[in-house]
């Protein structure tokens, strides 16, 4: 596991499990439906269908891109990430 994970991961990788116990995880990072169509809504409002590689270093797509971001945390109630 440790050399799959030092080479950048692959099946070994897949193996590998993680227990968590819902009670234990803060909520904002459970999802249920509701949480599901706060997402879905914020992608689309903010997201575009497609980004021109031209466009890639514009500085209004970054603005975009980062007033994008900033609304998910916002919806997720994960506002202090930004």
């Amino acid at each position: 596991m440790r050399q799959s994970m030092a080479n950048g991961g692959g099946p070994a990788c897949l193996r590998l499990r993680v227990v968590a116990d819902p009670a234990t995880v803060d909520p904002r990072f459970m999802v249920d439906d509701a949480r599901l169509e706060r997402i879905a809504d914020v992608v689309r409002r903010h997201w575009p269908e497609q980004i021109h590689h031209s466009e890639l270093q514009q500085p209004m797509l970054i603005r975009d891109v980062e007033a994008a971001r900033a609304a998910l945390l916002d919806a997720l109630d994960l506002g202090q990430l930004v």
